[in-house]
């Protein structure tokens, strides 16, 4: 959303992006919090999924923190400097956040946009978990997907594969409900098809760009 010169700032491109990652995770943690304040029963009906719920909102909080110590003031400085020893660097980092402090509306759409990419991958687990014949409620789906989101992040195995199937079978039994794995696959499916609509456009811009060249 914001816009720079990424051949002469390679670095302030890397924080940005590492920043928009953060907004779309942010999104993800905040999205299964609230289903906490939209059912709140979901602790008594499922208790062994209580933890799983209650690691979301520390690692919201956690997220949150640091966030709200690089817009005040007093302590941007500072974690300008911490940041930018893991990526980037301090200048990079102080770049990056004067662009959004210029452009605040366009990181409101940006967060917009993170917060419906959520509900849609959300969204799509959930009805791939009722193709194949499931029947968790749009709640649980809301409680369970995320923790299964986030399992696919896990760098253990390519994209996730195996990781995210193994944690959709567990946390869906959690309430309940079977063929986790089986509908984490189907959604894996549903995501590739989905993505094969960009590839003709893909192709276009790719042959424009070789001819370009010579």
């Amino acid at each position: 959303m914001i816009v720079c010169n990424y051949s002469e700032r390679p670095a302030q491109a890397l924080t940005i992006a590492f920043v928009d990652r953060g907004l779309g995770l942010h999104a993800l943690l905040l999205l299964g919090v609230s289903i906490i304040l939209i059912q709140p029963t979901l602790f008594n009906n499922y208790p062994d999924l209580k933890p799983w719920l209650l690691l979301i909102v520390g690692m919201l909080v956690i997220g949150t923190i640091p966030a709200l110590l690089l817009i005040w003031d007093r302590t941007n400085g500072f974690m300008m400097r911490l940041c930018g020893r893991v990526i980037g660097g301090a200048d990079a980092w102080h770049e990056a956040m004067s662009l959004y402090r210029k452009q605040p509306g366009m990181l409101c759409i940006a967060y917009f946009f993170s917060a419906g990419s959520a509900i849609f991958n959300v969204l799509a687990i959930h009805f791939m978990m009722l193709t194949v014949g499931s029947m968790p409620t749009v709640s649980e789906s809301i409680a369970v997907a995320p923790l299964v989101i986030l399992a696919n992040t896990i760098p253990v195995t390519p994209g996730g594969v195996g990781i995210a199937e193994g944690a959709s079978a567990g946390l869906y039994a959690l309430v309940g409900q079977a063929g986790g794995a089986n509908g984490m696959l189907l959604t894996r499916f549903f995501i590739v098809l989905h993505a094969l609509f960009g590839l003709p456009f893909f192709l276009t811009k790719k042959r424009h760009l070789v001819q370009n060249d010579l």
